[in-house]
């Protein structure tokens, strides 16, 4: 459009330049002056035809960039088509029973063959994206950097302060900077490598399983270690199978392999939390809930097994990855909760939060709602993902989707359900905002003012009034009513 709009300049001063020619031609001016005329003339069209020769190279581009998107379409398309394939044929036999394939046909040399095919095909991969994707490295590495710089100052600087204020460093911080700062900086992988092969995400994975180990060793029990130790032990092992076997016969013996052994973990993991269940009273919660997710994830690992040795290769792989990644992306979680935490209550402890009136009196009761919040984040994080490794999550959210934008008729109104709902939610943030700023106003604010009585809660009701007001139209809106129709509510 900028090169369209410069032709256009260019033609009406080219213009402007020829019937300037004519009427010199006419007035007989000196040929100096004709000349120049000429030469501005000629660099006038030269010009053009070099922002022409531009134009072609844009729209060839542009076309380039068409097909491009048009393989795009058609890639997510067949993805989509897959993956509802997939689904579809879950519960239809793909493969024949175990105990029915001839291991002995599958030669060693055609198994390292495929396997070494296979790693090449993934190595090659990953070189490619390295190269192309250089600079998304040291930006991990330098956010790593940074957190780690930050975590040793803490360490080496604030410790000795909180000690002398009687509060101790979090071993998390204090003991493992290293190893948290890492794990901190694999949070923002996803954006620092978009599109990434398999192959980077299980080697980053493996790393990960480094430094969150580390962590859980200082919040878990010791007798759990060895399930810490056995979760990461089938991690791995299911990433070298996801990743480097590709021989079917092979990948299905050894995911055969997991699940046994898995079951066999999960057994011995219920009896472990029985017992520390009854060894501390404050375990006591913990362990239910514990036991409930190791039974569920039990009757996978069975459901896995069974698919597998029966011939249903679709879904025992499904439940498979999704049970061990799904476990492993919930032990990530669980230790960046704790690390956030880790740090909120180390910035409460420092002096420029120790002066507010609202951390001197209420730190207690703040840290434990930001924790609640960190919670049920990592829930919904968790959840998204299991519901993703078990290729439900696009099928729920469309199904939720439709269900909340089906449309109702009441009178003269039309609305959906998901009009509501952000109604009820607007309002709730809305008292939910209100409530905070009173409480800050309250807390912080009118103890440093001197203020006559009963200023400080007229200021209070005044402004709790305006934020529901606003909030309550802001939802009505939302909701599809003609504000035109509320002017009378309005007054």
């Amino acid at each position: 459009s900028r090169l369209e709009g410069e032709i256009a300049e260019l033609d009406e001063i080219g213009k402007v330049w020829r019937e300037t020619l004519e009427a010199a031609t006419v007035a007989n001016v000196p040929p100096e002056v004709l000349g120049r005329i000429q030469a501005v003339l000629a660099e006038t069209e030269k010009a053009r035809k070099e922002i022409e020769r531009y134009r072609g190279r844009a729209l060839t581009l542009q076309n380039r960039v068409t097909a491009q998107d048009a393989r795009i379409v058609d890639a997510l398309a067949l993805i989509a088509q897959t993956r509802e394939n997939a689904l579809e044929r879950l519960f239809t036999p793909d493969g024949g029973p175990i105990w029915s394939i001839d291991v002995g046909s599958h030669g060693s040399q055609v198994l390292r063959a495929e396997s070494s095919d296979s790693i090449a095909m993934q190595w090659s991969a990953l070189s490619a994206y390295a190269a192309r994707q250089g600079p998304s490295f040291l930006v991990h590495a330098g956010i790593f950097i940074g957190i780690a710089a930050g975590l040793l100052w803490v360490r080496r600087r604030v410790k000795p302060r909180l000690e002398d204020t009687g509060v101790a460093c979090s071993a998390i911080v204090c003991e493992t900077p290293m190893a948290a700062a890492f794990l901190m900086s694999m949070f923002f992988s996803r954006w620092i490598y978009p599109q990434a092969p398999r192959l980077l995400w299980a080697l980053l994975g493996t790393l990960t399983l480094i430094p969150t180990a580390i962590i859980l060793r200082k919040l878990i029990a010791r007798d759990l270690y060895p399930a810490l130790y056995g979760l990461a032990t089938f991690y791995l092992v299911d990433q070298v199978r996801a990743v480097l076997i590709a021989e079917e016969l092979l990948a299905r013996l050894l995911l055969l392999g997991e699940t046994l052994g898995f079951m066999a973990f999960l057994l011995w993991l219920l009896r472990s939390v029985d017992r520390l269940g009854t060894q501390n009273m404050s375990f006591g919660r913990l362990s239910k809930i514990v036991k409930i997710a190791t039974s569920l994830a039990l009757i996978m690992a069975v459901a896995a097994f069974i698919a597998n040795a029966t011939g249903y290769l679709t879904l025992a792989s499904l439940l498979g990855n999704g049970l061990l990644s799904s476990g492993y992306f919930a032990l990530i979680l669980y230790a960046l909760v704790e690390l956030i935490d880790s740090l909120v209550m180390i910035a409460f402890s420092l002096r420029p939060f120790r002066r507010l009136h609202i951390i001197a009196n209420h730190g207690a009761l703040l840290r434990r709602r930001i924790y609640r919040i960190l919670q049920w984040t990592a829930v919904l994080l968790w959840v998204l993902h299991t519901l993703n490794r078990l290729l439900l999550r696009e099928r729920l959210l469309r199904a939720i989707n439709d269900f909340m934008t089906e449309e109702l008729v009441v009178g003269s109104l039309r609305f959906s359900l998901s009009d509501i709902v952000v109604f009820g939610a607007t309002v709730w943030a809305a008292v939910l905002f209100s409530r905070f700023i009173r409480f800050v106003l309250d807390e912080e604010v009118f103890p440093r003012v001197h203020l006559t009585r009963g200023l400080p809660y007229a200021i209070s009701s005044v402004v709790n009034y305006a934020i529901v007001l606003v909030g309550f139209f802001a939802a009505v809106a939302a909701l599809g009513v003609d504000m035109t129709k509320v002017t009378i509510l309005a007054g």
